[in-house]
């Protein structure tokens, strides 16, 4: 598979994505909605999604990384996570497309009531956000005529990522605000970096499945004091950490089935600091020590465009 389509270029985890495949030597073509002003470094066609597609290129496969976020309206849910992915399956159909990658989200879960999930975890009572995701999940599962890969994300990271819990916390540590913490020894690996998740992407285009779903996280796990205290050593701030009143039970990834098909995703250590430095330290020997942070700026286009972040 070469020639590649991929929605939401536009956002952080779309537009790394195509720009990992690009350099991984596939034809990457971008869906945007709007390309005035933008500047591409592939090509990009102008397409809302929730109406029907009027592409007529060809392509081998579609990474749809383009969706409504949580704190949409149910409209803007349905329009932009259902009906997007009813319109990608019919132009993949009747174009030829023999695979759509999906990036959904952990939210698919909704209430969790064990320690650790995977693939099997039951579904029960999501969020408008994380019902609107499993849906299309379920178009994608039901339409036996193509290969689907939905990747049940967490919080995505790297440089330039908003939104998400690492970053929040990064966010508050510049502005030297206090940082509560919950569960602070109960051990997590509930993020990804999106250069991990394009890695696997790049195995996905390149094998011949029937529908499949993968969790992905990092495959070690970190206490939650420990992530925020070496987040924390990445930068000269004067902010507190302190401990608050859980109001949830926390829970881990189980990311075995990942990993068995070629998922290798970075340790959370490293995670931290190559998403948050730029001064990257010897691998485990980064406790206690300063690094030099240089800030990413998001693209106007980036910060504009809702596109996923799990």
């Amino acid at each position: 598979m070469k020639e590649i389509l991929i929605t939401g270029v536009a956002g952080f985890a779309g537009r790394r994505i195509a720009e990992y495949l690009q350099s991984a030597g596939f034809n990457v073509c971008g869906v945007v909605r709007n390309r005035k002003g933008a500047d591409y470094p592939f090509p990009t066609i102008e397409q809302d999604l929730s109406e029907p597609i009027e592409c007529q290129q060809k392509f081998d496969a579609i990474v749809h990384a383009a969706g409504k976020h949580p704190g949409s309206t149910m409209d803007e849910l349905k329009r932009n996570n259902i009906d997007a992915m009813s319109n990608l399956i019919e132009f993949a159909r009747t174009h030829g497309v023999r695979k759509i990658i999906y990036l959904s989200t952990t939210n698919v879960n909704g209430e969790i009531r064990a320690e650790e999930i995977d693939e099997r975890t039951d579904v029960l009572n999501p969020d408008p956000y994380g019902l609107s995701k499993y849906v299309a999940e379920l178009l994608l599962k039901e339409c036996k005529e193509l290969e689907g890969v939905s990747l049940r994300l967490p919080g995505i990271v790297g440089a330039g990522a908003q939104r998400s819990w690492l970053p929040s916390v990064f966010d508050k540590f510049k502005r030297n605000e206090t940082v509560t913490i919950y569960s602070p020894e109960f051990e997590i690996n509930n993020f990804v970096h999106v250069e991990d998740i394009a890695k696997f992407i790049e195995i996905l285009l390149k094998r011949s499945d029937k529908y499949l779903t993968f969790v992905l996280g990092t495959s070690e796990r970190m206490s939650v004091r420990d992530c925020v205290e070496t987040l924390k050593s990445t930068l000269d701030t004067k902010s507190v950490i302190e401990i608050g009143e859980p109001k949830k039970a926390p829970f881990a990834l189980n990311v075995e089935h990942a990993l068995a098909y070629g998922f290798s995703p970075r340790r959370p250590r490293d995670l931290i600091f190559d998403s948050f430095a730029t001064t990257t330290p010897p691998r485990d020997c980064c406790n206690g020590l300063i690094y030099r942070i240089e800030f990413y700026e998001p693209t106007v286009e980036e910060c504009m465009e809702e596109t996923l972040c799990a």
